[in-house]
């Protein structure tokens, strides 16, 4: 319409790039869960990864109005991941974008990141409304949403892709505090990164 005004045109425009970016991550979504093996072709260092992740989460919650809280691990440079980033930073933002749509706009996700015993654990908070131990448990069988145009596919994504890349996922909630998503995968560590990275 010619005569709509560019605060509206504005308004739309956002719209429908939400609900693109909605679309593109069913489709990825659908075509990770079909796949039965994902190949592990990167070998990155740790933060190398979590740069990438960190950019890639600061990019969602600036479309949707929200907070992001990224906590570092204190140390990180010994350690390379073995994975296949794409998909694992797709399965990462998958939660996020959960932990967005759980609480009101202008909320808080907060990411923390740690590394023990050669274990990354990547934990995704939200400040969202949380859910009962039903629902929870409900979900984590699959394919059950809270969401009102949701499918349960992104935490059967997020399931394979931590098993994929020999982790482990594992979610936690409580009605009324929030709900708290965590995943765990196995690092290598080595006495020289660049050479590790160079062979």
């Amino acid at each position: 319409k010619e005569n709509l005004s560019l605060e509206n045109r504005l308004k739309f425009s956002v719209k429908l790039m939400g609900r693109l970016q909605h679309m593109e991550r069913q489709i990825r979504d659908m075509l990770v869960f079909s796949k039965s093996d994902v190949r592990l072709d990167s070998k990155l260092t740790v933060f190398e990864f979590l740069k990438e992740f960190n950019a890639a989460a600061i990019e969602v919650c600036q479309q949707k109005n929200t907070q992001l809280e990224f906590v570092l691990p204190k140390t990180s440079s010994e350690y390379l991941l073995q994975c296949n980033k794409d998909t694992l930073i797709g399965a990462l933002l998958n939660l996020i974008n959960n932990g967005i749509d759980a609480q009101d706009e202008g909320g808080l996700i907060k990411v923390e990141v740690e590394i023990k015993e050669k274990v990354l654990t990547i934990c995704c908070v939200d400040s969202g409304v949380g859910m009962s131990s039903d629902l929870l448990e409900k979900i984590q069988q699959g394919f059950i949403t809270t969401k009102q145009n949701g499918t349960g596919l992104g935490i059967m994504v997020v399931k394979a892709i931590s098993r994929a890349h020999h982790g482990q996922f594992e979610l936690f909630s409580e009605l009324g505090q929030g709900t708290t998503a965590l995943v765990r995968l196995p690092l290598i560590r080595v006495q020289n990164v660049r050479s590790a990275i160079i062979n």
